[in-house]
């Protein structure tokens, strides 16, 4: 258990598919969940040649749960593998043994023990196979010429959803604003896009691109854009894009509201990162900021990257846009993010990624990563 909100290391345990099939290649994995803060990482010490996946890191306001999953090399029955997990907030590295499949039917190629022949094939007899999990006892009919298949389970997540307006009436005789639906971390593809307008589906005008896989991740994303006229967003109209994923039967929405403030000026804003306090280096959490700055008009999108993935909006605070004392008409905004000191010292890379009409290509980033030695 935690103690005195400090962080908490993980439990880890094996998965297997149990599957009678002596001719498919098992599906391995290894479960870490319970601890407090993210990330770990995984590892597969001696699996040469293999086909290792791992999950995104799943978790509400408590404990993190992850997972990583391996496809040994060769069919094989028996043969275990080490899965390694790793929590650099507690320095914890824990090992487990995975076994391989299971079973008492023949092994593949055993001259002692050859295949039996197939029954009649007239009137195949009907067997109730058991499958031996730790979930509720299932059973599946099959003739015994056609031994249980085994398959891996497909990684599912459900999507994350924002609306940007990437191109607000830059001129005042733009007749409409551009609206960006970003969709990210869903799996498998497809996903569903609708567009609403106050609550209400709308026969607007979309081009939503095909789902492609997000980089360094096994994720997808896909995006929608639409436009709606200059009328529409100066009445304060919401705009909602809603994703539904068939494959875990999520609904998520992306919501945003027009403004009356259209002034026409745009001014692109400064962005600076700061790192931790060298005081707050003693805490086992730190806190890491960006200044946004100098914008206008007000409407600003703030994301937190951690090794160049979107860090969830639960994980990180942004104030609502103020305006500067200069009397100039911009706004500013303060970011903060925290993290585990063991990641930031262990030189994992952050960044702060800025959304505003101002920026050349509608958005930027400043790195933010503990330089070595310092």
């Amino acid at each position: 258990a935690e103690t005195h909100g400090g962080p908490t290391a993980p439990s880890v345990f094996p998965i297997s598919s149990c599957c009678g099939s002596t001719q498919q290649r098992p599906v391995l994995g290894c479960l870490a969940t319970g601890y407090v803060p993210g990330p770990v990482t995984f590892s597969w010490p001696r699996a040469t040649g293999a086909t290792a996946v791992t999950v995104p890191e799943t978790h509400g306001a408590g404990p993190h749960i992850r997972a990583s999953f391996l496809r040994p090399p060769h069919a094989s029955r028996g043969d275990s593998f080490s899965c390694s997990v790793k929590h650099p907030a507690t320095g914890t590295t824990l090992s487990k043994e995975v076994e391989g499949m299971g079973g008492d039917g023949p092994k593949l190629g055993d001259p002692q023990n050859p295949p039996k022949p197939p029954p009649d094939p007239i009137k195949p007899p009907r067997l109730e196979v058991p499958w031996t999990t730790s979930r509720p006892r299932n059973t599946s009919n099959l003739p015994p010429s056609r031994p249980p298949v085994c398959v891996p389970s497909q990684i599912r997540s459900p999507p994350e959803v924002q609306v940007l307006h990437s191109s607000v009436c830059t001129a005042l005789g733009d007749d409409s604003v551009e609206l960006l639906c970003v969709i990210t971390g869903f799996s498998p593809p497809p996903v569903e896009v609708e567009w609403l307008v106050d609550g209400v589906p709308d026969q607007l005008v979309v081009t939503t691109t095909p789902p492609r896989r997000e980089a360094g991740s096994n994720t997808y994303v896909a995006t929608s854009q639409t436009n709606v006229s200059r009328e529409d967003w100066k009445a304060g109209k919401a705009f909602t894009c809603q994703v539904k994923h068939p494959a875990t039967g999520v609904t998520a929405q992306g919501h945003i509201e027009g403004s009356m403030t259209m002034t026409g000026k745009v001014s692109a804003p400064y962005i600076f990162t700061f790192p931790p306090h060298a005081e707050e280096l003693s805490l086992a959490q730190v806190t890491l900021t960006c200044l946004v700055r100098g914008f206008q008009p007000e409407h600003v999108e703030v994301q937190w990257l951690r090794n160049h993935n979107s860090v969830p909006a639960t994980e990180f605070v942004t104030t609502p846009p103020l305006k500067e004392t200069n009397g100039d008409g911009t706004f500013f905004l303060y970011s903060k993010m925290t993290v585990p000191k063991a990641s930031w010292q262990g030189g994992m890379s952050y960044a702060c990624m800025v959304v505003h009409e101002g920026l050349p290509m509608k958005f930027t980033q400043r790195p933010l990563q503990k330089t070595p030695g310092k």
